[in-house]
C-alpha cells in the first residue's frame, strides 16, 4: 500500500509539473523588459558572449515598440510574439526582420534560438536587466 501511495504522489507532482504551461499574457508580460545578452550555447556547449557582444541587448516595451542594441548603436523596431508558434519576430527600423524561437523564459532569463543557415543555429540567453 505504500508502494501504491508513493506512486501515485510520484505521478501526480511529475503530471503537474508539465501541467504549468505559460499563457500568452504571461509569456508577453515576462518578455516586457530589458534583457541583455549573457551566454550563447553551440553544439551543446554553453560559453559566454564572445567580446564586442556583451553589451547587446533587447527593451522590449508592452507596446510592441523596441529598442536594441549596445553601447555604441541603437535601434528602434517592433517585436511580436506568435504563442502558436512560439516564435519572438523582431522588425528593426533598418528593415531587417529577425525571427527567433522561444526556448525559455522566467522572471530573470530569456533563452532564444536563431538560425544562420539551414544546419547551423545558435541559443542565446540573456539576463534581465530592469
Amino acid at each position: 500500500m505504500i508502494k501504491f501511495s508513493l506512486l501515485i504522489t510520484t505521478l501526480f507532482i511529475f503530471n503537474s509539473s508539465y501541467s504549468q504551461v505559460q499563457t500568452e499574457k504571461e509569456i508577453k508580460d515576462l518578455l516586457c523588459h530589458k534583457w541583455k545578452a549573457d551566454s550563447i550555447e553551440t553544439s551543446g556547449q554553453r560559453i559566454p558572449v564572445p567580446p564586442g557582444i556583451e553589451e547587446t541587448f533587447l527593451d522590449l516595451k508592452t507596446d510592441g515598440a523596441l529598442i536594441s542594441g549596445d553601447l555604441v548603436t541603437l535601434q528602434k523596431g517592433k517585436w511580436h510574439y506568435d504563442h502558436k508558434r512560439t516564435t519572438l519576430t523582431i522588425e528593426k527600423e533598418s528593415d531587417d526582420v529577425l525571427k527567433y524561437e522561444l526556448i525559455k523564459i522566467t522572471e530573470n532569463e530569456l533563452t532564444l534560438k536563431f538560425t544562420i543557415q539551414e544546419e547551423m543555429s545558435i541559443t542565446i540567453v540573456m539576463k534581465r536587466v530592469d
